[in-house]
């Protein structure tokens, strides 16, 4: 062999930091050819599999390397990566562990050990992990970086813009930390700042999710001019869940239809269902046959929305039709502004046998009957009023609280300390929700589909909001353009749910 082991390795090495996947790869086993234990190249071999999307062939070669080697922080760490990647935190908790006993300085370990706890829920741990290595590393951008996600998770927010702020100095034009902060400042209600940031993003190309960022805030401010046109960049944006797949249709833009069959889509959640679902006339009236796709909770209350001609449900293969649009995308189609939002209310309705059949069980009660919800789902965050801050509702004169909270869509299955008529199991679908909504005298909620559901109902209904709401709600109202019969309870910092819970109280013993 005319070259070293030594020298193989450091060729191959080189090749493999350059991105020459291939060539070191053959270095590497050259040299095992020769020297079947050489820890180091089965390592990197191992390390080559993990950043081709090898895990289990990683994990395999990285242990073969360790049985051989126990004494190199290195292994350890990349161990952590590869167990990580196959979603076995814990044990890459473990190997990040032992690799700092082995090399405590490392900035790699570091780094990982907060990225690992941050994974697991150890925010506090996370934060820990961060201020060591920058500590030891005072210039390096990650250790800032990692310190405003665990901050930011543990909703200590203005820690949590420092430490990105000084990530940025470290590195300018770091995309995911400008993203990460511009969503702080937001949840602070630091919108000029917010905006700030995604002006500098929009200079890097293709980050289509600031851009959808940036537009939440436009139309939190009422911009909806600017803020739906920017909406539509949610369908370049996969992590934002509304992606649709290649329907092998036209995209609708609001043309005459002349007649053609059109799929609206239920993209989002149950309660941008509901809201939406007031543009349906409005496609109806341009000629076309309205084929409305959402889910199956909500087919049966849905089907009857004037212009629908046939429901279908998304878990099942799609019918034929001619276009396409997402019914998040009307208000853009429409050009809705905030004096043209369409709010003729009521637009779902209850069906009659199920008024009745609730009107029944309902019999005889005479105080003012009040539906209640207090959790939405986990995500997004922080719709959740804790249930013990409910308590005060108990004092409350001549009036019945009956549970609107499905445990299987939200939060928490705790519920509130008072009385309360609780028939959700017999809640199949929001059918059978608006039933009963239409029997009670308000609904009281937290923002979620429920909400939704009753607003467009026409009847009563109470929001209890966060800090900084959903969009529809804008800042700083009472009322909603959206819902006329709606009333906004607000937070007035962030996570106090206190305040929004006392004027409530104070105004239903107003009634």
């Amino acid at each position: 062999m005319s070259e070293t082991i030594e020298q193989i390795f450091a060729r191959s090495q080189a090749k493999h930091l350059a991105g020459n996947f291939r060539e070191a790869e053959v270095g590497y086993r050259q040299i095992l050819a020769a020297q079947p234990n050489h820890a180091d190249s089965i390592h990197m071999l191992g390390v080559l599999a993990h950043q081709t999307g090898q895990q289990q062939i990683a994990l395999d070669l990285i242990l073969r390397a360790i049985s051989i080697n126990d004494r190199s922080g290195q292994y350890f760490c990349n161990l952590s990566s590869v167990l990580s990647s196959l979603g076995r935190n814990q044990e890459a908790l473990a190997a990040l562990k032992r690799a700092l006993a082995l090399k405590p300085d490392d900035a790699v370990s570091l780094t990982n050990l907060a990225n690992t706890l941050i994974d697991l829920g150890q925010y506090t741990e996370a934060t820990t992990a961060a201020r060591r290595l920058i500590q030891l590393y005072p210039k390096f951008h990650l250790g800032y970086f990692n310190l405003g996600n665990a901050e930011r998770l543990l909703d200590h927010l203005e820690e949590s813009a420092k430490a990105y702020e000084t990530a940025i100095e470290l590195k300018p034009n770091y995309t995911e930390c400008m993203t990460n902060l511009a969503n702080v400042y937001f949840t602070l209600q630091k919108l000029d700042q917010a905006f700030a940031v995604w002006d500098r993003i929009f200079d890097i190309p293709n980050y289509p999710m600031a851009r959808l960022n940036r537009s939440i805030a436009f139309l939190l401010r009422g911009d909806y001019q600017r803020g739906f046109e920017e909406y539509e960049s949610r369908l370049l944006v996969p992590e934002s869940g509304t992606v649709p797949p290649d329907l092998g249709r036209p995209r609708w833009n609001g043309e005459p239809l002349h007649g053609q069959r059109i799929l609206l889509y239920a993209e989002q959640a149950f309660g941008d269902t509901f809201n939406f679902a007031r543009y349906i006339p409005m496609v109806a009236e341009r000629g076309g046959k309205i084929i409305l796709c959402c889910h199956p909770a909500s087919m049966e209350l849905l089907k009857n929305i004037p212009g629908v001609d046939r429901v279908t449900s998304m878990m099942q293969p799609l019918p034929e039709f001619d276009l396409h649009c997402p019914l998040p995308s009307l208000p853009w189609v429409f050009q809705t502004r905030l004096d043209s939002i369409p709010a003729e209310i009521p637009y779902i309705h209850a069906d009659p046998a199920k008024i009745e059949f609730w009107k029944s069980r309902l019999a005889g009660e005479n105080r003012r009957k009040i539906g209640l919800a207090w959790a939405g789902r986990p995500i997004p965050r922080n719709r959740f009023v804790p249930p013990q801050l409910l308590a005060p509702l108990a004092n409350v004169a001549n009036v019945r609280f009956y549970s609107l909270q499905k445990s299987d869509a939200s939060a928490t299955t705790e519920k509130p300390p008072l009385e309360m008529v609780d028939w959700t199991e017999e809640l199949k679908d929001f059918s059978d929700t608006a039933g009963l909504i239409a029997n009670l005298d308000l609904i009281l909620t937290v923002d979620t589909a429920v909400a939704h559901l009753a607003g467009a109902m026409g009847k009563p209904t109470w929001i209890m909001l966060k800090f900084v709401p959903d969009w529809r709600w804008m800042l700083g109202r009472s009322d909603s353009l959206w819902y006329p019969t709606a009333r906004l309870f607000r937070q007035e910092r962030l996570n106090d749910w206190q305040s929004p819970v006392d004027e409530i109280v104070a105004a239903l013993n107003l009634l």
